[in-house]
């Protein structure tokens, strides 16, 4: 089974009444917060649904990169069976995607080949090393649903608090195409 859990750093009455501006300037165009990836017993990330503010500052990711990277790699799976995701703290540290029938196996690799500027790809790597998990089976139609679900809730609830902000966002709006091409 597949699960996300995430949490945003910011509440929603912060959300609310953040402008652009401050968007931009304070948040570098993304939310900051707490994401947790399970794949059956193995977890990539970080979560507590209680965490105190010295665990947000500890590990600390950008939400919406991490949801248009994987609703960029839902969207290379369908198209070429294969995606590799590079983790954003941990450059060298890829999350490995690959079609199996009914199933989608994941890996999580080193990777010592560098490809630079690419965060997603549909292009095997080379020079892996299995540092963490090799071949995990997940079922594709649950890793879908649950990628889509996830995102639909973060895109809806941005929208409901502030509209504005999420009309202006680049990185708002290119999560919200990466995930309409991925599911609909």
């Amino acid at each position: 089974m597949f699960i996300i859990n995430y949490q945003l750093v910011l509440s929603e009455s912060e959300i609310a009444s953040l402008t652009y501006e401050e968007f931009i300037e304070e948040h570098n165009d993304d939310f900051l917060g707490l994401i947790l990836f399970s794949f059956n017993e193995h977890e990539y990330g970080y979560y507590s649904e209680d965490a105190t503010i010295h665990e947000f500052n500890l590990f600390e990711e950008w939400i919406i990169l991490w949801f248009r990277m994987l609703n960029d790699a839902v969207l290379l799976l369908k198209k070429k069976g294969y995606a590799a995701i590079k983790t954003i703290e941990e450059p060298d540290n890829w999350i490995v995607f690959k079609n199996s029938n009914e199933n989608v196996l994941i890996d999580f690799v080193l990777a010592t080949d560098m490809i630079p500027n690419v965060i997603v790809t549909a292009v095997p790597l080379c020079g892996i090393y299995h540092v963490g998990w090799e071949n995990e089976v997940i079922n594709k139609s649950q890793f879908f649903s649950e990628i889509k679900t996830k995102t639909g809730d973060l895109i809806q609830k941005i929208e409901r608090l502030n509209n504005n902000l999420a009309k202006s966002s680049v990185n708002f709006q290119r999560l919200k195409e990466a995930y309409l091409l991925a599911h609909f």
